[in-house]
């Protein structure tokens, strides 16, 4: 079950094995996307794009490296290289934001973790937001597990 805290610019959540915080902050540059539109629209015009902003996203979450360590010079396998933070709005569709690179040194249980992301665009409206821990063989944890919701505002 996922809780959450709404305060100002953020959206505090926690699921299962992890705590995650997202917080958008603004950059102020709105512009239309028509990415992800088909063909054109009955007479020729395609349909309007949904409105859209720029934001950057910072992130903060706790993880237990204690049942799957992180990576280092003498565990190269069964381990946590990265994490990497989806929009998982629509179900079966994992949209990649950015990587998290391991804290140097991380072990038993960590937190915070914290990154901020470049500066994404984003359709305005409620996005489902996860992290995944991902190993050298490029299997993941399920984002769903480490998620929460947010609210992109122009």
């Amino acid at each position: 079950m996922l809780h959450k805290h709404v305060g100002e610019g953020s959206v505090r959540g926690s699921g299962v094995g992890c705590a995650v915080v997202l917080a958008l902050a603004g950059l102020g540059m709105a512009f239309a996307c028509a990415e992800g539109f088909g063909g054109a629209a009955q007479g020729g015009t395609r349909p309007a794009a949904p409105p859209s902003a720029v934001h950057s996203i910072g992130v903060e979450f706790s993880y237990d490296f204690t049942k799957t360590p992180a990576c280092s010079a003498t565990v190269t396998k069964n381990c946590v290289a990265k994490f990497q933070v989806f929009d998982i709005s629509v179900p079966g569709i994992q949209h990649l934001l950015f990587t998290i690179a391991v804290p140097a040194g991380a072990s038993g249980k960590t937190n915070p973790i914290k990154a901020n992301s470049p500066r994404l665009p984003f359709v305005i409206g409620r996005h489902r937001l996860g992290v995944s821990a991902v190993t050298p063989e490029n299997l993941k944890s399920d984002p769903l597990l480490c998620s929460t919701i947010v609210t992109v505002g122009p």
